[in-house]
């Protein structure tokens, strides 16, 4: 018993495989800096699948009766469609569009060169456009993808920083180099996220990462890889990391030199899209002298919802405020309430562990009074209980 409780009191969060990609192209500064702090993390393992380039289009992606010709014979007639870097093995770069990367990266790298990773977790950018606010949701490439992807079940977080995109290590000398620190504060939330769902709240991982249109009428994929990896699937017995249908929309600040309000560490916030008092949509209005159309934006000043009693501020004004806005936003298109305000705050777990530890305190406290006289072991024990907490959490 003591030792069951020790495990479950001291062990922190879980270790995640997490596939990253984005709709910029593989080698900006906010997108490698952090594949380099998940390669470097002591638990997690990364996959880094994304675009050549930013140029590509998925017009036709999804059409009805396709044979997907414009897929299947793009690796086998161009040795350039598909790069695994040398120097890394866990990046890969497809010179095709964001989608049909994605559904690249899920359906063939991973069943057939990562048959031993179970994935939890993708992360989609971050990339050098802003998400707040609902009308950005309408248009914004990377939260689209984001939201494409969830569909399958699988955990999305959607990052979203300012500021122009840098290929990697142009910036990485700069003492305030705003992709370090971006780095730094997704890490903070993905083991905040992974900590908070050791309980599993929203259930063990049920999905199988990889699909396929040629199965029998079991719904067993004929190709043998795909069987080996949805048997791994079917094994991986770890806490979801969200709930079904669920993306964690997330906008950091402009941050650093490049800051107007000297926003130098911010820290995160929970935020909601339908708090926005202050929504701006385009308006047409046509200039005579021009004899053209222009297009500008409007105030809309009345509440997106009325009914709106989250007190959470809006992701606009959790910017202009030096804070990384966090809203968890249902795949189609809702704020949902999935326990943010413990999963942000970074003394939540302390306060569940100081719980375990009381009542291991009581376990040893009864065990003691149920022997009767002798050594109190449980007043021995409590004590340097509490002093190891107190060196771990002060």
């Amino acid at each position: 018993m003591l030792l069951g409780v020790l495990v479950l009191l001291f062990s922190h969060a879980c270790a995640l495989n997490i596939l990253l990609t984005s709709t910029g192209r593989w080698d900006t500064t906010n997108l490698r800096s952090l594949y380099d702090r998940l390669k470097s993390h002591p638990s997690h393992n990364v996959l880094l699948v994304a675009p050549l380039t930013e140029s590509k289009s998925c017009q036709g992606l999804v059409r009805e009766g396709s044979n997907s010709d414009n897929i299947s014979g793009c690796l086998l007639r161009d040795t350039d469609y598909i790069n695994r870097e040398q120097s890394d093995h866990n990046i890969w770069h497809i010179d095709d569009c964001p989608a049909r990367t994605s559904l690249i990266a899920l359906d063939y790298i991973i069943p057939t060169f990562y048959v031993d990773w179970s994935f939890d977790l993708i992360i989609v950018g971050p990339t050098e456009e802003s998400n707040a606010g609902p009308l950005n949701h309408l248009f914004n490439p990377n939260f689209q993808l984001s939201k494409f992807l969830s569909f399958r079940q699988i955990p999305v977080i959607s990052l979203h920083a300012t500021g122009p995109a840098t290929r990697f290590h142009s910036s990485r000398d700069q003492p305030d180099d705003s992709a370090l620190l971006y780095s730094q504060k997704v890490i903070q939330l993905i083991d905040g996220l992974s900590d908070y769902v050791r309980d599993a709240p929203f259930g063990n991982h049920d999905f199988q990462t990889t699909k396929s249109r040629f199965v029998d009428q079991n719904n067993v994929k004929f190709d043998e890889k795909f069987n080996r990896h949805d048997q791994l699937d079917d094994q991986n017995s770890l806490p979801r990391v969200l709930p079904h249908n669920v993306i964690l929309n997330v906008n950091f600040p402009m941050v650093g030199s490049s800051s107007q309000v000297n926003c130098v560490d911010p820290q995160f916030e929970q935020s909601s899209t339908r708090s926005e008092f202050q929504l701006m949509i385009p308006s047409a209005s046509f200039d005579e002298s021009s004899n053209n159309f222009d297009i500008e934006m409007a105030p809309i000043n009345t509440p997106m919802d009325p009914k709106d009693d989250s007190g959470h501020p809006s992701e606009l004004l959790a910017l202009e405020s030096c804070a990384i806005s966090v809203t968890a936003i249902s795949n189609t298109g809702e704020d949902v309430e999935i326990g943010l305000s413990d999963i942000l705050d970074p003394r939540y777990r302390i306060k569940k562990d100081l719980e375990s530890l009381d009542k291991l305190k009581k376990h040893l406290n009864d065990e003691e009074n149920v022997q009767g006289s002798g050594p109190q072991h449980g007043d021995f024990y409590s004590g340097k209980l509490n002093a190891l907490v107190e060196q771990l959490f002060k």
